[in-house]
């Protein structure tokens, strides 16, 4: 009895060893299966910012504070989500170049608590509680090329296109290139002066221009 009780004990183990390999062998061909450009569209990478940052808590309500400054509270909120991430990666750069956290020195606007509700009136509880979900569900997380933080610029207009940075810094970006803008584009400006453009980039942007009157 104890005999057929150990055989199907030992049958059972092997079968549970079995299934786990065949299970780990399984995994491994998923795994290399992966497409290559998996990897490469992994951008946006979580990072412990306490490495840069001593108190967390502070510098992410500061960044609420960007995001409510910076762009509508009606916005949908995945586009909340994006500027929470340019916001927190362009301070981040900043904070780790100058080696403190200083908000008027970061060069980035800002709402006081005051002042957002001076702007929403009644609707304060709700936007603040939107962009405080996004800011708080991409917490930690900005974006990184060669294991450094970007330059996160970013505009409010544009010409269709955004602009390369050898145009407007004179100093070549990889990351920071023109591409396609379709849904900031600015609208005409009307003015009694006569302006003519001399000069384009390929983005659209004037280079040169002489204005008179």
């Amino acid at each position: 009895m104890k005999k057929r009780i150990y055989l199907a004990a030992t049958a059972i183990l092997l079968a549970v060893v079995l299934y786990l390999l065949l299970y780990l062998l399984n995994e491994e061909k998923k795994i290399n299966d992966l497409p290559e450009s998996v990897e490469a569209v992994n951008v946006i990478n979580v990072i412990n910012i306490i490495d840069i940052i001593e108190d967390i808590d502070e510098f992410e309500e500061y960044i609420k504070k960007v995001v409510a400054s910076e762009v509508p509270a009606l916005f949908h909120a995945e586009a909340l989500k994006a500027q929470a991430v340019a916001s927190r990666t362009y301070a981040a750069r900043r904070v780790a170049a100058s080696g403190s956290f200083e908000p008027e020195k970061i060069d980035q606007q800002f709402l006081t608590i005051e002042q957002m509700q001076e702007r929403w009136g009644g609707n304060f509880t709700e936007y603040y509680n939107k962009i405080s979900l996004a800011v708080d569900s991409t917490r930690g997380e900005i974006i990184y090329y060669n294991e450094e933080p970007i330059d996160a610029v970013f505009h409010a207009a544009s010409a269709g296109r955004t602009e390369d940075a050898a145009n407007v810094w004179n100093s070549e970006i990889p990351y920071l290139v023109s591409v396609e803008s379709p849904d900031s584009v600015v609208k005409e400006i009307e003015t009694d002066k006569t302006v003519k453009i001399l000069e384009r980039s390929k983005a659209g942007y004037v280079l040169k221009a002489e204005i008179d009157g």
